[in-house]
C-alpha cells in the first residue's frame, strides 16, 4: 500500500466555505483556528471542567445497558471504564443507519475518529480519549439508507417507513442479503463478510441493533463505542434545551444571528448550508416522525389531526421527552449535551452545517466542539494503478471530470497541435489594432468591430471543438480506456467513496483493510489521500 495526496483545492469536492475554514484566516474570528493537536488538547481541558458529572453517570449507565447481550470486546470494556474518569473525553462521528455501513466514506469517518483518539492519547498522557460512533437512529429518511452498491450493482431493500429507522424491523431484508451473498463466492474473505452479516443483520430484531452489531464487529477491537441516542434517559437530560427550542426558538435565532455576522464580516453572499425552521424538532407520532409548528394558541403537528396547547406541550415534554426528536440542526446540541465531546468529525456538508451552529451553542451555554473534516480517499487496485501510469496521468488529473480528463489526454498525445490559443492571441492583437484605428477615424464603427471580433472568436472555439472531436474519433481506443477507468474510479460520475461499499475492498484485503486505513490515514490532513493497494 502506497500513498499520495491531492489538495482539496484541486478536487472540486469541497465548497469554498469549507476550504476557507481549512486554509484561510477569514473564518478564525467566528470559529477559531482549524483543529490541531494543541487546540484539541486545550478543548479537552475546557470540556473536563464543563461536562456535568450527572450527564457522565447517565452516559455510562446507558452504554452499559446498550452493550448487554453481546460479547463485549476488551478494548470496548476499556473505553467504557475509561469514561468513568473525569479526565476522559470523547471524539465523535456519526451517520444514518446505512445497510452494511453504506458507502466507503462512512468507514473513513470512523477510521478518522479512531486514529485521532490514538494520536491524542500518545500526545496527552494525562488525558483519555474515547472514539464514539453516534447512530442516527431517529432519522426517518429510509430511502437514503435503503440500498448499498457492490461491484456496480445496487442492492435495495424495498419497503416503507415513516418513523425512526432505528426501530424498523428487518422484514424482507434477508432476500436482499441472499442476493448479495450469492455474488461473494466462497473464499475465506467472502466467508468473513457472510459471518459479519450473520452476526448482525441476520440475528437482530431491528435496524438499530443490526447496525450496532455490524459496526462493533468491524471496530470493537479499536475501542469504538457505538451509541444509540434514542433513549428516554438521554432525552430527559435534554429537556431544558427542548423547552428553549419549543418556546424560545433558540436554534433559528442562533443560526440567523451567525448568518448575519458572516454576511457582514466574511461574505455578503453567504447563505446558510441548512436553513433552520422556526422550530427544529419532530414529535414521534403514530403517523410517523412529524414536524412541530408554532401557532397562536400552541402547536400544530404537521400531518396530525389535532394541535397541542402550550400547557399540554409542557406536560408532554416532562412526562414523555422520548417522543421529541431533534432535527439535523438541533441534533448536534443534543449530542454535545450527553457526551463529553471535544471534536466532531464529519464530511464537507456536515462541517458546513455544524459551523453555522456556533452562536446557537453559545446561547445554550454548551461548549461548541472542534469540527474536523473526515479523511477522504481514492482506492486504486494494482491494475488501475498500472493503467494510470501507462496513460501518463497525474494524480490531479483524476479529479478533472471525465470530459476534461479525456480532452486533456487527447491533446497531450495527439501528433498535431489542437490548441488554438496562440492563434487567438494573434487575432486579439489584430482586433486591438483595428479598435485603435476606429477610435482615431470614426468611433461609430466600434460596434461593428466588436461584433466581428466576437464572431471570429466564437468560430475559432467551434473549430477547436470540432478538431478535438475528430481527433477523439481517431484515438477512440484511448478515449474508451480512459472512460472505463474514470467510471470505475468515479461510478455514476460521483467520487468512489460516495458510492462503493467497503466490502468490495474487504474481499481483497480482509480485516487488514481496516488495519491499513487506521495505520496510514492522517485525520489532521487537509488533502484527499490516494491509496494504491498491493492487490
Amino acid at each position: 500500500m502506497t500513498l499520495s495526496e491531492v489538495p482539496f483545492t484541486k478536487t472540486n469536492l469541497v465548497s469554498k466555505f469549507v476550504l476557507d475554514y481549512l486554509h484561510s484566516h477569514k473564518l478564525n474570528p467566528f470559529f477559531g483556528k482549524y483543529p490541531d493537536i494543541n487546540g484539541l488538547e486545550k478543548q479537552s481541558r475546557l470540556q473536563i471542567r464543563h461536562f456535568s458529572e450527572q450527564n457522565r453517570a447517565t452516559l455510562l449507565k446507558q452504554l452499559q445497558f446498550q452493550y448487554q447481550g453481546i460479547q463485549v470486546k476488551p478494548p470496548v470494556i476499556d473505553s467504557i471504564n475509561s469514561l468513568k474518569k473525569k479526565n476522559t473525553v470523547t471524539i465523535t462521528t456519526g451517520h444514518q443507519l446505512c445497510l452494511l455501513s453504506g458507502p466507503l466514506y462512512v468507514i473513513y469517518k470512523v477510521v478518522s475518529t479512531i486514529k485521532l483518539c490514538k494520536i491524542m492519547s500518545e500526545r496527552s498522557k494525562d488525558l483519555n480519549f474515547v472514539p464514539v460512533f453516534w447512530m442516527a437512529t431517529e432519522d426517518h429518511d429510509f430511502e437514503e439508507i435503503s440500498f448499498f452498491e457492490f461491484n456496480g450493482k445496487k442492492f435495495k431493500w424495498n419497503r416503507e417507513s415513516k418513523n425512526f429507522t432505528g426501530e424498523l424491523d428487518l422484514t424482507g431484508l434477508s432476500e436482499v442479503l441472499n442476493l448479495f451473498e450469492g455474488l461473494l463466492g466462497h473464499s475465506q474473505k467472502a466467508n468473513d463478510v457472510k459471518k459479519l452479516i450473520s452476526k448482525s443483520y441476520r440475528s437482530s430484531k431491528n435496524l438499530s441493533e443490526a447496525t450496532f452489531k455490524f459496526l462493533d464487529q468491524l471496530f470493537g477491537n479499536y475501542g469504538l463505542l457505538i451509541l444509540d441516542p434514542n433513549r428516554k434517559e438521554f432525552k430527559r437530560l435534554f429537556i431544558p434545551y427542548l423547552k428553549n427550542e419549543l418556546f424560545g426558538l433558540a436554534c433559528a435565532k442562533g443560526v440567523d444571528r451567525l448568518t448575519q455576522k458572516l454576511k457582514e464580516n466574511y461574505d455578503p453572499k453567504f447563505t446558510p448550508p441548512v436553513n433552520p425552521r422556526e422550530i427544529n424538532l419532530f414529535l414521534k407520532h403514530s403517523d410517523g416522525r412529524l414536524r412541530i409548528v408554532s401557532t397562536e394558541n400552541g402547536f400544530e403537528i404537521k400531518g396530525a389531526t389535532s394541535g397541542i396547547t402550550f400547557d399540554d406541550m409542557k406536560e408532554l415534554l416532562q412526562k414523555y421527552p422520548e417522543k421529541f426528536s431533534p432535527n439535523v440542526l438541533t441534533r448536534p446540541l443534543y449530542q454535545q449535551v450527553i457526551l463529553p465531546n471535544i471534536c466532531y468529525i464529519g464530511g464537507p456538508s456536515e462541517v458546513a452545517y455544524w459551523l453555522q451552529l456556533k452562536d446557537y451553542f453559545d446561547s445554550q451555554d454548551i461548549l461548541f466542539p472542534k469540527i474536523l473534516l473526515r479523511n477522504s480517499a481514492l482506492l486504486l487496485t494494482q491494475k488501475q494503478s498500472r493503467k494510470i501510469k501507462k496513460l501518463n496521468l497525474k494524480d490531479t488529473d483524476l479529479f478533472l471530470g471525465e470530459t476534461a480528463l479525456i480532452n486533456k489526454h487527447i491533446r497531450a498525445i495527439s501528433n498535431i497541435n489542437l490548441d488554438l490559443n496562440e492563434f487567438q492571441d494573434l487575432l486579439k492583437n489584430q482586433f486591438e489594432y483595428l479598435s485603435d484605428l476606429v477610435e482615431k477615424t470614426d468611433h461609430s464603427f466600434s460596434g461593428v468591430v466588436a461584433a466581428q471580433q466576437k464572431k471570429q472568436f466564437r468560430g475559432i472555439e467551434k473549430l477547436e471543438k470540432r478538431l478535438l472531436k475528430a481527433q477523439k474519433r481517431k484515438l477512440r481506443d484511448e478515449v474508451q480506456r480512459l472512460s472505463i477507468l474514470y467510471s470505475n474510479l468515479f461510478p455514476e460520475g460521483k467520487p468512489q467513496e460516495r458510492v462503493v461499499n467497503f466490502t468490495q475492498f474487504y474481499l481483497l484485503l480482509g480485516a487488514k483493510f481496516i488495519d491499513s486505513l487506521i495505520e496510514n490515514l492522517d485525520p489532521l490532513s487537509k488533502e484527499i489521500t490516494i491509496i494504491r493497494l498491493d492487490c
